[in-house]
Formats: C-alpha cells, sequence, structure tokens
C-alpha cells in the first residue's frame, strides 16, 4: 500500500508499527519506505534477554512477530494454569496484567483492555531501521 501510495504521488509522512521491519514488508515495498515512522518496543532488560536468548537457540535474530507471540503465549499460559479454561476467568485474569515484563518489554493492559505500554519511535533512513530524530 505505501508503494502505491508514493506511485501516486502522495509524499505525505506515513506512520505505521514495528511490522514494516519485517523482511517481506521491505522487499515489497522498496524504496517507498524510505522515511515512514513507525513505533517500536522500547529496550529493557526483558526484551534484550528474549533476544539474546532467541539468537542461542535458532541461530538468528527473532522476526517482527516472534516477541509478541512468545508474550501472548505466555501470558495465555499464566492465565490457564491460574484459572483453567473458564473463559471468563481467563479474560479477567489478562484484563488485569499490570508491569508484566516479557519480550515486547514491560506491559499492562487499561480498563478498557488495551494494552499500555512505552514505545520508541523509529524511521527508515537509506534502507535502515534507525531511532526517529525530529
Amino acid at each position: 500500500m505505501l508503494k502505491q501510495a508514493r506511485e501516486l504521488g502522495i509524499n505525505i509522512p506515513l506512520l505505521t508499527f514495528k511490522n514494516i521491519e519485517d523482511p517481506a514488508a521491505m522487499a515489497a515495498g522498496q524504496n517507498a519506505l524510505e522515511g515512514v515512522v513507525y513505533t517500536a518496543p522500547t529496550q529493557s532488560e526483558s526484551r534484550d534477554k528474549f533476544v539474546s536468548s532467541f539468537y542461542q537457540t535458532y541461530n538468528s535474530k527473532p522476526n517482527v512477530f516472534s516477541d509478541s507471540a512468545y508474550d501472548s503465549i505466555n501470558l495465555l499460559i499464566q492465565a490457564i494454569k491460574k484459572n483453567g479454561l473458564e473463559v471468563a476467568k481467563i479474560k479477567s485474569f489478562l484484563k488485569g496484567i499490570k508491569n508484566y515484563s516479557g519480550a515486547t518489554g514491560i506491559l499492562s493492559y487499561n480498563s478498557n483492555k488495551d494494552v499500555v505500554q512505552d514505545f520508541i519511535l523509529k524511521t527508515i533512513k537509506n534502507g535502515q531501521f534507525v531511532p526517529y530524530e525530529e
């Protein structure tokens, strides 16, 4: 979609999220992704530990979806261990998560069941993922 926007002459700043770091997205977008700004997890001890452990296990860096999948599964496992398979109790457990230290960093859920988490802004500059600077 970003490539088509650029081809149509739409050259406004574009904001997206960390999935833009997926190699398939970069290949599809080619040079059209230059300057795109996106959100990414902040560095944390738990994130660094996940990345290091993943690399030691698989001899490669985790892909853009690995950290979110890891946290989702681990939170679900915790919920099931504590509450069994009762959906209402699992939902209540997940809604009550506060300051979970996981692969995506530290996260909590608010009263609307949205994830609350610190993030940083990054951009694509010369084909590289770098911190965003105004």
